[in-house]
């Protein structure tokens, strides 16, 4: 009885503190950060960021991808159009996406003197997600070559607020300085680029 008690009350506490904590974070205040690692809601934020960005990913692919299979993945070319499976498949890479660049930034981050532990940046990057949101309609247009020049403005705006706040968050966790995560952030940045570029 006591732990379903408990359980309840965590719940509770998480869902009264995720705006509060949400707010602070996508205004760039640090001390979102150091607060919900000491109440312990860090994997809570992390998992459920992460899902929606790609629960939106996965509807916006959707959306954007109709006209392609209407065009070429018709019943003629037996190919059958699943949104419960491209639904599944936004919110898979949307986890691996996650783990792929907060193991990036942790490799970096670690070889300029940042936390030796990975999970502090595995979930403040989870935290810092919800800034991805607006992201994934643009990824997703990107994907399906339905970017127009107004999304492809507000997705380029969004990806840099979303630098922004993926920086304040990885430098609180990591404990570096702003130079040294500067540095850790534009080596990433440039690697996790030149990967995009040879694997697209």
């Amino acid at each position: 009885m006591e732990a379903i008690l408990t359980g309840k009350g965590t719940i509770m506490r998480f869902f009264t503190s995720y705006p509060r904590h949400m707010l602070q974070l996508l205004a760039l205040d640090s001390a979102a950060v150091r607060d919900l690692f000491k109440q312990g809601l860090a994997l809570g934020y992390c998992s459920v960021n992460v899902l929606i960005f790609g629960l939106i990913y996965g509807f916006s692919a959707i959306y954007f991808s109709q006209p392609v299979l209407g065009q070429n993945g018709g019943p003629a070319a037996g190919a059958t159009f699943s949104p419960l499976i491209i639904l599944m498949v936004g919110a898979s890479v949307a986890f691996l996406m996650h783990a792929g660049a907060a193991l990036f930034l942790w490799v970096f981050c670690r070889g300029i003197g940042g936390s030796q532990l990975f999970s502090p940046v595995y979930l403040g990057m989870g935290a810092a997600a919800i800034a991805f949101w607006p992201v994934a309609p643009g990824m997703a247009a990107l994907q399906a070559g339905c970017l127009g020049p107004v999304l492809a403005l507000f997705s380029l705006a969004a990806a840099l607020y979303t630098a922004a706040v993926v920086y304040v968050t990885i430098r609180e966790v990591s404990g570096l300085s702003h130079p040294k995560m500067a540095i850790a952030f534009l080596v990433t940045f440039i690697y996790i680029g030149c990967f995009m570029y040879l694997w697209v």
